[in-house]
């Protein structure tokens, strides 16, 4: 074991939500996008639908969601998209309104390989870092914190030092002399 280990930990170690490293309004996004697609899907004709907010929703579940909600989401648009065509656009386009409901499906269903393929990508690069990190921890030396309670005498210290300068700088703002 390396004895930098005790100075400084690993941070990849350490379980990280990957909701957490997301602003708040992305986790919402495909939820405010399927509540759009259906307010705009509702009320207007059958020629006119909300169809494109339903898939785009799908698309960001996929890089938002874990691969569990993506196939719930997915599953959710299969078993509600037949009673919404059934009950709003069937009977005013039919044909339209088929291919609508085939492209919805297939789409949302096609997010959860590409979820799959995010979630893999995210291992291999958290698996990369964890190397890379240990071999830092096994060459370089250990960092030590700064943040002590002589922080202020630090600052105090370069202060002077910069007075200090300033006062034996040459006049003719050139540098300074060297030491004999």
């Amino acid at each position: 074991m390396s004895p930098n280990r005790a100075t400084t930990p690993l941070t990849s170690h350490a379980p990280q939500s990957e909701s957490g490293l997301l602003p708040r309004w992305a986790r919402f996004a495909p939820l405010v996008l399927v509540v759009l697609g259906l307010a705009i899907g509702l009320p207007t004709p059958g020629a006119y639908s909300g169809d494109v907010f339903l898939i785009l929703s799908s698309m960001i579940a996929a890089c938002v969601y874990s691969l569990r909600a993506v196939v719930w989401v997915a599953a959710l648009k299969s078993v509600a998209g037949p009673v919404f065509l059934l009950v709003r656009h069937l009977p005013s386009d039919g044909r339209h309104a088929v291919v609508d409901y085939v492209a919805l499906v297939v789409l949302a269903w096609a997010t959860a390989p590409l979820c799959r393929l995010r979630l893999f990508l995210r291992d291999q690069l958290l698996g990369a870092q964890r190397v890379a990190e240990s071999a830092q921890r096994a060459v370089l030396p250990p960092v030590r914190s700064v943040h002590t309670h002589t922080d202020g005498v630090l600052a105090e210290d370069l202060a002077l030092v910069a007075v200090t300068r300033a006062e034996h700088a040459p006049p003719w703002g050139g540098a300074e002399p060297a030491p004999p």
